[in-house]
């Protein structure tokens, strides 16, 4: 039950509950294997930036000085830019170091070039009124963990996987992720488009008004969503297509509890008119909604199977309303995700 408790302290306390690994040596130690510095006390002018000493002040500069293997760390603080940040060399990572808070209101780019890069403990969000994303991935083999993403006043998706091309192997694992769509169906927590292999795991998905937590569309394959709490949104998690012939197949959704949603189903399907997905499956999940405004459970299963998840008559957590997700001891979801 590890993966629960992490989340569980992920909703009370924030990004460091879950991010320490051990490490409450602070900054100093956390600063190790990092090549380049920015801080919200440095600048982007004169040369030699970006040591720890003489720190850029801005992402976008931090990340435009990497070279293929290098790590970029951020002070904690607050940075803020209009046009995106974006990586786009291999291997290269941007992290936040320990010691406090470090909040980014900036779009973040993967760029395909950018292949095994990461992006870990950082707060993440995006006013910006042209790049509302904030964080875009469209390299392969790319690391999204330990991060507190969440939107702006703009309704939006929060992280959105492929779409421009085909995108190979994320992980998305760790991270706290809510509140990105705010009104219709549209605006997602985790949205993968024409994906391969990505993998979704021990994360807090909550809160979205405006859409699914995990949307599989159009032509998502081989995803593994598992270990998750997905709770408060619009729906929990869909396969989908187009409706033309790019569907969602060979996906997998187990061992999360999803519960809560608000006009949707937990877990359902959506071809657009068009062929289902195949080779599709959900197993082993805790399901609840309480039935105020929404359906509760399992949608038609066209272009997906279902077997082994449980329906509760109730909320499983201890106390939802003040953020902790922990089951209940009395609850059935325990049987189900142990």
């Amino acid at each position: 039950m590890a993966w629960m408790a992490c989340t569980a302290a992920l909703a009370a306390a924030g990004l460091a509950a879950c991010a320490r690994d051990g490490a409450a040596a602070g900054t100093a130690r956390s600063a190790a294997g990092c090549d380049r510095f920015a801080s919200p006390n440095g600048s982007d002018r004169g040369r030699r930036r970006g040591t720890r000493r003489r720190p850029f002040r801005s992402v976008p500069r931090v990340v435009a000085s990497l070279r293929r293997g290098q790590t970029a760390c951020l002070a904690p603080g607050s940075y803020s830019h209009g046009e995106p940040a974006r990586l786009d060399r291999p291997r290269t990572a941007l992290r936040g170091l320990a010691g406090g808070s470090v909040f980014v209101d900036g779009a973040i780019w993967i760029d395909p070039p950018a292949r095994r890069a990461s992006v870990s403990k950082l707060r993440l969000t995006a006013s910006d009124q042209l790049y509302v994303i904030p964080l875009k991935v469209l390299a392969d083999d790319v690391r999204v963990t330990r991060n507190i993403i969440t939107g702006s006043s703009i309704s939006t998706s929060c992280v959105l996987v492929g779409s421009h091309r085909r995108t190979s192997r994320t992980l998305i694992q760790g991270n706290r992720i809510s509140r990105c769509g705010t009104e219709g169906k549209f605006d997602h927590l985790i949205y993968l488009d024409k994906t391969r292999g990505v993998r979704v795991r021990h994360n807090l998905l909550t809160a979205n008004g405006g859409g699914w937590a995990v949307h599989m569309y159009p032509d998502a394959d081989s995803t593994l969503i598992e270990r998750n709490t997905i709770d408060g949104n619009l729906g929990g998690v869909v396969f989908a297509g187009d409706g033309l012939g790019a569907t969602s197949d060979r996906n997998v959704v187990r061992y999360n509890a999803i519960t809560y949603s608000g006009g949707r189903w937990n877990i359902e399907s959506s071809w657009s008119d068009g062929p289902f997905g195949k080779r599709n499956r959900a197993h082993h999940n805790c399901l609840y909604t309480d039935g105020i405004g929404a359906p509760s459970g399992i949608g038609v299963r066209e272009g997906f199977r279902a077997a082994k998840n449980v329906v509760l008559g109730g909320t499983p957590y201890l106390a939802r309303l003040l953020g902790d997700f922990r089951l209940a001891p009395a609850g059935g979801c325990r049987r189900v995700l142990r």
